[in-house]
């Protein structure tokens, strides 16, 4: 996951609340894959206020991420290069990265485009304090969300 997060570091970003207003800010807590069979809140505390969770059981993965955050597109990235490193750590060997954002790929200029953004001047002194302000969780999982969630499968041929 390390190797992932170094690639992508915005998937482990946090959503704060200033004045009404909602801004994701740079999360230094840990970004922790959980060891379980039910699915943790989203953006709560259960994740160190990441709006993005992994967990696994057995032969496993689940990834949950709060729906305003990125595309199914940017998810589906993250998770194929989250196997990617995966499988390079557990076989100890570099498979060909052709097509993943691997660690070792630069940050292409699209990745930084959102094409729905507006650019705001912001005063000087505009700073996010994720420790100084209210950090809200994310409402998206109660506790009976396999009732109502939905999931889709990714299969990957291990060769």
């Amino acid at each position: 996951m390390n190797a992932t997060l170094r690639r992508m570091p915005r998937f482990s970003d946090a959503l704060v609340e200033r004045k009404g207003d909602f801004y994701y800010t740079v999360n230094p807590l840990p970004f922790e894959v959980a060891e379980t069979e039910t699915l943790r809140r989203v953006g709560g505390a259960e994740t160190n206020w990441h709006c993005l969770d992994v967990t696994c059981w057995n032969d496993t993965a689940w990834f949950s991420m709060f729906h305003g955050f990125c595309d199914g597109l940017g998810l589906n990235l993250f998770i194929e290069a989250t196997l990617y490193n995966y499988f390079c750590i557990r076989d100890g060997k570099q498979y060909s990265a052709e097509g993943v954002r691997a660690p070792e790929s630069p940050v292409l200029p699209e990745e930084e485009k959102d094409p729905f953004a507006r650019a705001y001047e912001l005063p000087e002194d505009f700073n996010i304090n994720l420790f100084g302000k209210k950090v809200r969780h994310l409402p998206g999982i109660d506790e009976k969300p396999l009732d109502y969630m939905s999931g889709v499968p990714v299969r990957v041929k291990v060769v």
